[in-house]
């Protein structure tokens, strides 16, 4: 066996490792917890109230709910049902990273970093294995990146199918929540920065309203299956719905002012400018056993600590070395990174760290860009980048029970909660909850 086949075949062997690792980490204890929490007192609910023709109202964009009745319908209207498919955007966001990170980085490792840092995410972890609809973005908005880096790359054959698959997708993202609007500007820093393509100015001009008429096309088409709320929403509104067309203008009219009329509090809200240090954890669920073990299950919106905070290093890092070193691709995925995560600032309700995750994206990416550098060019700093990656891993298997739902002492309990914006909510949460000490559907919103 060759030395380059040996390689590949270990590659082939790591590939194999991390994706069947993450999607076990996802599916085991998917049944807990037994009842809907968080979010899922409203996404899941909508879904069985579709599945039993009952009528209702919701200011989101339809595709995350259809998700879910997806899930139910394969697996049952049961906590795994409710759940498998947030699994499966989970475990194929990893992959998808992995290819991106393929295209974008020549190194010899390119891909697996990324890979592997998608792997030990325990944000990513805790999304993919609740009833919403956040995990389900992050997927689609990725996969539209990467459809579209292939599509605008020289010399491939499938590049119109690519373009074609790249606005579905993008119309698909939007269709489960507006802020995928984000990868529009994107598309465009890629062609500016990346893409070399011989086309005419006509047909740049062409080729780009066809591919915008292709994502608003896949994204009214979600509205197809809405007659029956929209009748509803006509008898209680008055809203006009003598066609299909004036169905959705009138249903985006009251979405709209729904969201903007939205200034509800929060104990787990968090501020935009807060996210990339981590400040506030999402408490997506909280229960207290006061017999003798005295055992705490929680199920925290949190990030690996170590990945997270060096992926905010990373980002400031390279926003330095543009002043030395003027890369297309970083530039590209700062450029991104901005785009996704700067529009937050001008949102007024109550927002969650959980906004963050398309963002982190292509924080991922920049680390992955950072790390891989560093080690190439600074042969002395490969000891210690060796053992960021085993700190990582550390770090993952340490905040494990928060993701996974997993009991833990009182005393393990605190000991993870590092800092005070980490737990400090627990004690204003306990105010409304009934009984005391259980945490669970009384940690809603409407804002996912």
């Amino acid at each position: 066996m060759t030395k380059w086949a040996l390689k590949l075949n270990l590659e082939i062997l790591l590939l194999v490792l991390l994706i069947g690792f993450s999607f076990f980490i996802r599916i085991v204890n998917l049944g807990f917890p037994d009842h809907k929490i968080f979010d899922e007192v409203y996404r899941v609910t909508r879904a069985q109230m579709f599945l039993h023709d009952q009528p209702f109202f919701t200011p989101q964009p339809h595709l995350g709910r259809y998700l879910i009745m997806l899930g139910i319908l394969l697996c049952g209207d049961n906590p795994i049902g409710w759940r498998i498919t947030s699994v499966f955007s989970g475990t194929l966001l990893v992959v998808v990273l992995y290819l991106i990170g393929k295209k974008l980085f020549s190194h010899k490792h390119a891909g697996l970093l990324t890979l592997f840092f998608a792997t030990f995410s325990s944000n990513y972890l805790a999304y993919s294995r609740i009833g919403i609809v956040i995990i389900h973005l992050a997927f689609f908005i990725a996969l539209a990146l990467l459809f579209f880096i292939l599509a605008t790359e020289n010399n491939n054959k499938n590049s119109k199918s690519f373009f074609c698959f790249s606005a579905i997708v993008a119309g698909l993202a939007i269709a489960i929540k507006w802020t995928a609007l984000v990868l529009l500007p994107i598309f465009f820093l890629w062609i500016v920065l990346k893409a070399n393509l011989k086309n005419t100015l006509l047909t740049k001009l062409s080729s780009s309203a066809l591919f915008l008429v292709i994502i608003a096309f896949t994204y009214l088409l979600t509205f197809s299956g809405e007659a029956r709320n929209h009748e509803y929403l006509h008898q209680r509104y008055k809203m006009p719905n003598s066609n299909f067309i004036e169905s959705i203008i009138s249903w985006h009219k009251l979405a709209f002012k729904t969201h903007i009329n939205t200034n509800n509090r929060h104990p787990c809200a968090s501020k935009w400018y807060t996210w990339p240090l981590m400040y506030k954890p999402v408490l997506l669920h909280w229960q207290f056993d006061s017999t003798r073990s005295k055992q705490i299950t929680t199920i925290l919106g949190i990030g690996n600590p170590v990945l997270w905070w060096a992926k905010s290093l990373a980002i400031l890092f390279c926003l330095f070395m543009l002043f030395f070193k003027r890369d297309k691709t970083i530039i590209f995925l700062l450029g991104a990174y901005f785009i996704s995560f700067l529009p937050y600032a001008f949102i007024k309700r109550p927002m969650f760290l959980y906004h963050y995750l398309p963002s982190v994206i292509f924080s991922t990416l920049v680390l992955e860009y950072t790390f891989a550098n560093l080690y190439k060019e600074r042969k002395y700093l490969r000891p210690l980048l060796v053992s960021f990656i085993i700190l990582i891993v550390g770090a993952f298997f340490y905040f494990y029970p928060f993701a996974n739902g997993y009991s833990v002492s009182i005393s393990e309990y605190k000991s993870r909660l590092w800092f005070k914006s980490w737990s400090d909510y627990t004690s204003i949460i306990t105010k409304y909850i009934d009984p005391p000490l259980i945490f669970s559907n009384s940690t809603r919103t409407n804002n996912t």
